[in-house]
C-alpha cells in the first residue's frame, strides 16, 4: 500500500500568450479560493515569451526558469547549473501544457481547452471542466526518492483515466506513460518501441503504420504502446535541458532566459519535447534517423542543431510504464469533444448508446427547449420565445 504522498511544490499551467494567461489565472484563483488546490503549495501560469509560441519543450524550459528565478531572487545573476540542480532536487513540479490556439476548437479559444465544461455531476460550487477531471490523477502520481527532484509534464486537452497507483517512475532520466492502442491511433501521437523490461528502444513521433511495423512497435496482438503524453524526469535531466538550450541570466531585473544559437532556435523554430528530445533517446536511437524522423514529423530544426540535441540526450536513461488499464479521451477538436463527451455520458448513466444531444450548462426557462441529435450545446439560454434546435455538431452556441 502506498504511503502518503508529499505535496506538489508547483502546479504550473502554460498559456500561449499573456491574454490567455490572464484568463487561466482568474480560473485558478477561483479554485484556489474554494480550497480545491490544497494539495499544491504554489500555483502559477507561465505564458510563452512575448506571445511567441515555443512548443511544449520551449514552454517547459520557461516554466523551469520561472521557478528558478523566483527561488534565486537577486542571486539569479550569479547562479549556474550547480545552483539550479541544488534547488530542483528539492522540488516536485507538475506542468500542464495548455497553451494551444484552439484552432480545432475555436468556441473555447478564450477559456482554453483545459477549462472546457464536460458532462458529469458536480457536488461543488463549480461545474465540471476538463481541468477538474484530470487533475486528481496527476496529483496522485508517485514521487521520486528524496533529493532526486521531480518534473512531470502532461497535456491539458486530453482526459486520461488510469490508476496513478499503478505508475512507477525510474529514479533517473525520463519515464513516459503508455497504454495499449491500435497502430492507426499511433500515427497521430507518439509510440514507444519497448525493449528489455521497461527500457525504451526507440521513440517514434506520429509514425505511419508501415513505419511502426518496420520498427517492431506492433506486438503479436496487433497493438502498440501509445504515448499518452505524461513524461516524468529528475532534476539532473531538467538541468541538462536548461544547459543545452542556453539558459542564462537576463538583463538587469530579469530572471533566467534563453540565449545562444540553441536558445534562439527554441524561440524561432519551437522546441517540441516529444519530437526533438524524446526521439533522440532510446537504446537504438541513431543520429541520422533522429534528424530524419523529427523533420518528417514537422520539426523546423536543421540537421546541425538536431545533431547537438541528439548528442546531449541520446545517453539519458529512457523508460516507459505500460498501463494495463487506461482510457485516452481527446478533447482537442470539435468532433472529438462530442465523441468523448458522449462516451462519458454513456458510461456514467449506463446507456448502450447516446442518441440525444449533450446538454452542457444550459438554462432552459419555461416554454423553451433544446433539441437535436449527435451534437453538443453549451452555455445557452432558452425561453418561451422559442426552442434552440441543433441537428449537427454544434459547439458553444451563444
Amino acid at each position: 500500500m502506498r504511503t502518503t504522498l508529499s505535496k506538489w511544490d508547483y502546479l504550473i499551467v502554460t498559456a500561449s500568450n499573456a491574454l490567455q494567461a490572464s484568463a487561466y489565472e482568474s480560473q485558478l484563483a477561483v479554485r484556489r479560493g474554494l480550497g480545491l488546490l490544497s494539495d499544491v503549495r504554489e500555483v502559477m501560469v507561465v505564458p510563452d515569451p512575448g506571445d511567441r509560441r515555443v512548443g511544449s519543450g520551449g514552454s517547459t524550459l520557461y516554466c523551469l526558469m520561472e521557478v528558478l528565478s523566483r527561488r534565486l531572487g537577486r542571486k539569479v545573476r550569479t547562479s549556474g547549473p550547480e545552483n539550479w540542480l541544488s534547488i530542483l532536487r528539492e522540488l516536485r513540479i507538475l506542468i500542464v501544457h495548455a497553451g494551444g490556439d484552439s484552432k480545432r476548437l475555436p468556441a473555447y479559444g478564450p477559456c482554453g481547452k483545459i477549462f472546457v465544461p464536460i458532462p458529469g455531476e458536480s457536488d461543488g460550487a463549480l461545474g465540471l471542466t476538463l481541468f477538474e477531471r484530470q487533475l486528481p490523477i496527476y496529483l496522485g502520481l508517485p514521487e521520486l526518492p528524496a533529493g532526486v527532484g521531480q518534473v512531470v509534464i502532461t497535456s491539458g486537452d486530453v482526459m486520461l483515466r488510469f490508476d496513478p497507483e499503478e505508475v512507477r517512475f525510474a529514479a533517473e532520466g525520463v519515464t513516459g506513460l503508455g497504454c495499449y492502442a491500435l497502430p492507426a491511433q499511433g500515427s497521430r501521437h507518439g509510440v514507444f518501441c519497448v525493449g528489455d523490461g521497461d527500457a525504451v528502444r526507440l521513440y517514434l513521433q506520429k509514425p505511419a503504420v508501415a513505419e511502426q511495423k518496420k520498427r517492431g512497435a506492433i506486438d503479436a496482438y496487433g497493438q502498440i504502446c501509445l504515448d499518452i503524453g505524461v513524461m516524468n524526469f529528475d532534476a539532473r535531466t531538467a538541468v541538462k535541458m536548461l544547459e543545452v538550450f542556453g539558459a542564462r541570466a537576463g538583463g538587469r531585473g530579469c530572471g533566467l532566459t534563453l540565449g545562444g544559437e540553441m536558445g534562439e532556435a527554441v524561440l524561432s523554430r519551437r522546441l517540441d519535447f516529444y519530437r526533438e528530445i524524446c526521439c533522440a533517446m532510446g537504446s537504438e536511437a541513431e543520429k541520422s534517423e533522429h534528424a530524419r524522423s523529427a523533420q518528417q514529423a514537422g520539426s523546423k530544426w536543421p540537421k546541425t542543431l538536431l545533431g547537438r540535441v541528439f548528442k546531449a540526450f541520446s545517453g539519458v536513461p529512457f523508460s516507459v510504464r505500460l498501463l494495463k488499464r487506461c482510457d485516452f479521451l481527446d478533447f482537442g477538436a470539435s468532433r472529438s469533444v462530442i465523441e468523448s463527451g458522449g462516451r462519458l455520458v454513456q458510461e456514467e448513466r449506463g446507456l448502450s448508446s447516446v442518441q440525444s444531444l449533450l446538454d452542457i450548462n444550459n438554462e432552459v426557462l419555461p416554454g423553451g427547449s433544446v433539441k437535436g441529435t449527435s451534437c453538443w450545446v453549451e452555455g445557452c439560454r432558452t425561453s418561451d420565445r422559442g426552442s434552440l434546435i441543433s441537428m449537427s455538431a454544434t459547439l458553444g452556441l451563444r
